[in-house]
């Protein structure tokens, strides 16, 4: 039987009732109440096989304390994933392991303290974010060595990107000075041959997505603000592109009426617009270079689904990238899998993982993945390379960058 329906507090998130267990049925949760400022939740099914959360209550805006769209249903049961695999995928290890630490080596000997986000450069080199060390590390390939690009000066990177003359940009949660708050959010460009470092804008927010736009200019998704934005690096000037500042809840629309919540990892598409994976709203949006912003794949219920975009589910998406033919890889951390969205099927798939936390190499269909945050994908969509840290948490044993090959 379904819990009773939970109200969103001012600025707060309203959690719904908790469904109970049934015997082979459907343990839906309850509806999510209406937020006052808040984003209503919906229930959590418990139990039985098919189960599934109920819709969310409607979502509100937390800058205007109205009701503005469906909030977000609950994880279901068991047997409420339905996964598609692809079949013929092998999940490895590049460098790293259960060891935290700052060493550089190859492969298995080098080290790194909890990576979470990575980008790919024309020979297939990666450049890690390397978050808990401070620090930026480059693994020439294919030798898996790692070596250390930067070493001082940054604080907490996590936004990493190549732009397509090859100048790397990285974002930071410290600003210049060593500050680390909500707001010290810093975007630097540093030399991918020296590892000279250079601040283009400083306390912007709390950034997270970085990407590079065929204009020059990089697209910045900040999960604190609930923007997205754009940043000419010559000229070191943001433009709001969608979003309102401070603003979280769930609506497509262009420009300042449009809602995210915790817009994450952004990546951009063959034609120019941007993919987003829109976190605790569970959907893939898009956003288009003059700030139109629809929804691509998910229901906004937590959970697997494969098939469908419409019926297509996802928990907790926190990075996307996109291949040369326009395919979008999707990060999806709450489910531990790597997940593609097929452009010529217009279907969602799963490309790896079992959907448990932990460390498997071996086929996609049984590897697991714990933190895994960034991806970057090869030009070709051939392999997905992966910074699979600890989530956030301390002690976790998850230091490592993985390589998912596709078939």
């Amino acid at each position: 039987m379904g819990g009773g329906a939970g109200v969103g507090g001012v600025g707060g998130t309203g959690a719904g009732g908790v469904g109970g267990a049934g015997v082979g049925g459907a343990p839906n949760g309850g509806a999510g109440g209406t937020g006052t400022g808040g984003v209503a939740s919906g229930g959590a099914g418990v139990g039985g096989d098919g189960g599934v959360g109920a819709s969310g209550g409607a979502g509100g805006d937390t800058c205007t304390g109205t009701a503005t769209s469906a909030g977000v249903g609950g994880g279901g049961g068991n047997g409420s994933d339905v996964v598609v695999p692809i079949a013929g995928v092998t999940v490895s290890t590049v460098a790293g392991s259960s060891m935290a630490g700052s060493a550089d080596g190859l492969a298995g000997a080098a080290q790194f303290a909890n990576p979470v986000n990575l980008t790919l450069d024309e020979l297939g080199n990666i450049y890690v974010a390397d978050f808990d060390n401070s620090r930026v590390r480059k693994i020439d390939m294919p030798l898996g060595d790692v070596s250390t690009l930067v070493a001082t000066g940054i604080v907490r990177p996590f936004g990493i990107t190549l732009d397509v003359s090859g100048q790397l940009y990285v974002q930071t949660d410290g600003n210049p000075t060593g500050q680390l708050s909500q707001t010290t959010g810093t975007i630097w460009f540093v030399d991918a041959a020296t590892g000279a470092t250079n601040p283009l804008v400083a306390n912007i927010g709390r950034p997270r997505g970085l990407a590079a736009l065929p204009t020059g200019a990089l697209a910045v998704a900040d999960v604190v603000s609930q923007t997205v934005t754009t940043l000419d690096p010559v000229g070191m000037t943001l433009t709001p592109l969608a979003g309102m500042m401070g603003c979280a809840g769930f609506v497509d629309a262009a420009g300042t009426a449009a809602r995210f919540h915790r817009p994450y990892g952004t990546a951009s598409l063959p034609n120019g617009d941007l993919v987003l994976a829109d976190e605790n709203n569970h959907r893939i949006r898009l956003v288009t270079t003059t700030g139109v912003v629809s929804t691509l794949a998910g229901d906004g219920i937590p959970g697997t689904v494969d098939g469908p975009l419409a019926g297509a589910r996802f928990a907790f998406p926190t990075d996307v990238d996109v291949d040369a033919a326009g395919n979008i890889y999707v990060s999806d951390t709450g489910t531990h899998r790597i997940r593609r969205i097929s452009i010529a099927t217009g279907l969602v798939e799963t490309v790896a993982g079992d959907g448990q936390p932990g460390f498997l190499d071996g086929p996609g269909e049984t590897a697991r993945f714990f933190g895994q945050e960034g991806i970057a994908v090869l030009a070709d969509g051939s392999a997905i390379f992966v910074a699979d840290g600890t989530g956030g948490l301390p002690g976790e044993p998850y230091h490592r960058i993985r390589r998912v090959v596709l078939p």
